[in-house]
């Protein structure tokens, strides 16, 4: 069974909030669209595609894009609780054919991958690989990255001359130059230092340096999904794909970190969210007695909200009902993707799985909580 989530703000930031790789994530899923044809009315160059992406903070039909950092999951349907087509890695290049549909604070495009794959992704993870509109000479940016090499010669591997932070302001000396599928500029920076800086982590002055690829900042609809997701009381699962996830004393990327939660750890949510920066933070405790740890952890890296007495629906089938909480008890029944269920009490730990007792239709027993999340609102 596979559960892999993606978040809703700009990936290059995430490193903050990750112990490791970046990733995030959210629960519904919609139906994938008609993929528009082009025409010459409609079809563009791919440079009129990326001018309006920075414009408008869309990428329209016909934009290259390429995944930065990670890998990235293809699915057949908007939203990440849809079924995983294939995964690519950073690096690989792909087509917008449709979009965007929010889901969850994030925009989802219809793709096209290099393998000829037609499929949904998370665009948090994009930028403008290359043939984006061209930075003149004289123009000033800022990184939008957390840290960025600045090299003697266009391309990944050239010499590193020093680091520069998110924030940090270069003039455009010349460029672009395309190498390895991105394009460089020259830049000099503040302290009087020449290189090449890739252009996609370069962002106009004065906007959120933490979102990349002129990606939108959350919506008041994102917020409330986040809410009814994770109601005060309920249980939550750390959902990190494969890596820990960052536990702070305070609701800030800035904040100290009092602890890192395992992939899958579980938690209970102790009050509401807090918006701060492009993320919703929630105060949670994880663990019990004298192991237990309490701090915010931000909601893309959370999955579940789910109360005794409530209902809940499966985010990840199929999934096996349990005579009683053990991976070695015999299933009694199998629950698909988005069906319904009630909590009769939980969590229960054993096996290193957090199992609530549920009921659905005529049949009681016990499904590992992980892979069940709160109904959509």
């Amino acid at each position: 069974m596979e559960h892999r989530l993606r978040g809703a703000v700009g990936s290059l930031a995430l490193a903050a909030l990750l112990g490791g790789v970046l990733v995030g994530g959210s629960v519904p899923s919609v139906a994938a669209q008609d993929t528009p044809v082009a025409d010459a009315e409609t079809s563009q160059t791919q440079a009129d595609a990326a001018a309006a992406a920075l414009a408008t903070g869309k990428y329209p039909y016909g934009t290259e894009l390429m995944l930065l950092n990670g890998q990235a999951s293809v699915k057949n349907a908007a939203g990440s609780e849809a079924a995983t087509l294939t995964e690519i890695d950073e690096g690989t290049t792909v087509t917008v054919l449709a979009g965007p549909e929010p889901i969850g604070g994030v925009d989802w495009y219809q793709v096209e991958t290099e393998g000829g794959i037609t499929g949904w992704v998370a665009i948090d993870q994009f930028g403008i690989a290359k043939g984006g509109p061209q930075l003149a000479a004289g123009t000033e940016r800022q990184v939008v990255t957390e840290s960025l090499n600045l090299r003697g010669s266009a391309g990944t591997s050239g010499e590193i001359i020093s680091g520069l932070v998110q924030g940090d302001t270069v003039t455009i000396l010349s460029g672009p130059d395309v190498a390895d599928d991105l394009d460089w500029y020259q830049v000099e920076t503040v302290y009087g230092e020449q290189g090449w800086l890739a252009g996609v982590y370069l962002g106009p002055v004065g906007e959120d340096a933490a979102a990349v690829g002129a990606q939108t900042e959350p919506t008041s609809e994102s917020v409330d999904a986040a809410v009814a997701a994770f109601p005060d009381g309920s249980v939550v699962f750390i959902e990190g794909d494969g890596d820990p996830v960052n536990l702070r004393a305070d609701a800030s990327i800035e904040a100290e970190i009092v602890g890192q939660l395992d992939d899958g750890a579980s938690g209970t949510i102790t009050g509401g969210p807090i918006t701060a920066g492009d993320y919703d933070w929630y105060p949670a405790t994880f663990g019990t007695g004298d192991t237990a740890v309490s701090g915010f952890v931000a909601g893309e890296f959370l999955t579940g909200g789910i109360t005794v007495g409530a209902t809940a629906t499966v985010a990840d089938g199929p999934l096996n009902i349990r005579l009683t909480a053990s991976t070695e008890s015999d299933p009694i029944g199998q629950l698909e993707t988005g069906d319904t269920v009630t909590i009769v009490s939980g969590p229960t730990d054993a096996d290193g799985i957090a199992w609530f007792e549920i009921t659905s239709g005529d049949l009681t027993g016990f499904v590992a909580g992980r892979y069940l999340g709160a109904p959509s609102a």
